[in-house]
């Protein structure tokens, strides 16, 4: 039986004007081995990775890790260091990584001593952990019951879809950074942290409305800002939808993503009618 592979497509860029960075040494290491890599005109080093079986990932609470954990180390003259621990590669399916680099140069903003080295933490994936349930109901793998129910679609159509999401990394009382992200960027991520690459399509389908229905119920009742709070929505399943800001995304995700942005508006405001 042929080994089951995935692959890892990590593309390098400026963190100042996002110009891609050639020449930049990536050393990729696993569980199943190790090897170096150098990025090309377009930025872009690929890496194709053995992984455990995409029978796994159908498998509650499995043996083995559905994925294979990827550490990467991003090295390039001139720039702080990127170091990525826990990337997540499965099998059959293509995880992409954008890597910002800052200059050595850049000045820091409080008067601390230059960063060298940058660590980005991505942990494992919220369904293997089995940590904090998600609050979204039948969320569920591999058929879920069907998103076009009264209970989903309405909500959403009384939401506009935003042009970007000011999500707090952590729970709503913690001290802890508030990122602005783009609706479209936080809905991959989102899916890709609560969701397998390998499921069926239509799977996939459903559940990616499910997550948008409470991330726009959200939206549409104010409820964090309505608090005294100044964002929009937590990245902690425990109160809404597992966000690891800097994480790698999963193709067949991103896809699915960009479909439904495309069938509900595409991040217009005017793009639903909240009439209907």
């Amino acid at each position: 039986m042929a080994e089951s592979r995935g692959i890892l497509v990590v593309t390098i860029r400026n963190a100042d004007c996002g110009r891609v960075l050639q020449g930049a040494t990536v050393s990729m290491s696993c569980e199943r081995g190790s090897c170096t890599g150098v990025s090309d005109t377009n930025g872009v080093v690929s890496f194709s990775i053995p992984t455990p079986s995409v029978a796994n990932s159908y498998t509650p609470k499995p043996r083995e890790r559905p994925y294979t954990a990827v550490d990467l180390r991003i090295v390039l003259a001139g720039y702080v260091t990127v170091s990525i621990v826990g990337e997540q590669v499965f099998s059959s399916e293509t995880t992409r990584q954008t890597v910002m680099m800052g200059t050595l140069d850049r000045p820091s903003e409080d008067g601390t001593p230059m960063q060298l080295e940058r660590v980005i933490v991505i942990p494992q994936h919220h369904l293997y952990t089995g940590s904090d349930e998600p609050r979204v109901e039948n969320l569920s793998e591999p058929e879920p019951a069907s998103s076009n129910s009264p209970e989903a679609l309405p909500a959403m159509k009384r939401a506009p879809l935003p042009s970007a999401i000011r999500v707090h990394e952590g729970p709503p009382d913690a001290e802890a950074p508030t990122v602005k992200v783009p609706f479209s960027e936080y809905m991959k991520n989102v899916a890709s942290s609560q969701l397998y690459p390998t499921w069926p399509e239509q799977s996939l389908r459903n559940n990616i409305e499910k997550l948008a229905a409470l991330v726009l119920d959200r939206l549409r009742t104010n409820q964090y800002p309505s608090q005294g709070y100044a964002f929009d929505i937590t990245d902690s399943p425990a109160y809404d939808l597992q966000y690891v800001h800097d994480r790698g995304l999963f193709d067949r995700i991103c896809r699915l993503v960009d479909e439904w942005l495309s069938e509900n508006g595409g991040g217009s405001p005017c793009g639903w009618n909240e009439n209907e």
